[in-house]
């Protein structure tokens, strides 16, 4: 066995160190931390990961198997310094290709915050 497995949970100190089997869901988990996106297993080894330019608040995983993913440059949207505030939008591929990217500008009059939410058309709602 090879990554974090060949460990058992009690004594690890970093990555997965604690899971119930009867209470965990089958599948994979996505979660994002500041520029990265991860896609880890039950066992809280990494699937794949994302790198952005900028802060990533949160990301769903399409059916292609594309990243949706949000994103902020509070730099220059003075008007709202608060966290959560993002202007990007950009799907990428598993190996982080943009495929497309769309920014609310101006920052001053448009923004997203948070979330969005992609639809069964392929729409997304922001």
């Amino acid at each position: 066995m090879s990554g974090s497995s060949a460990v058992p949970l009690a004594s690890r100190s970093v990555g997965c160190v604690e899971r119930d089997d009867a209470r965990v869901q089958p599948g994979y988990t996505l979660f994002s931390s500041g520029r990265e996106t991860f896609l880890i297993d039950n066992d809280g080894r990494v699937v794949n990961e994302w790198r952005s330019t900028r802060p990533v608040f949160c990301a769903y995983l399409l059916p292609n198997g594309n990243l949706l993913r949000d994103g902020s440059e509070n730099d220059i949207a003075v008007a709202f310094q608060a966290g959560g505030a993002s202007g990007f939008v950009e799907e990428v591929t598993w190996n982080n290709e943009v495929v497309w990217s769309y920014a609310a500008l101006p920052y001053h009059c448009f923004l997203t915050h948070h979330d969005l939410e992609p639809l069964p058309n392929g729409n997304i709602l922001l």
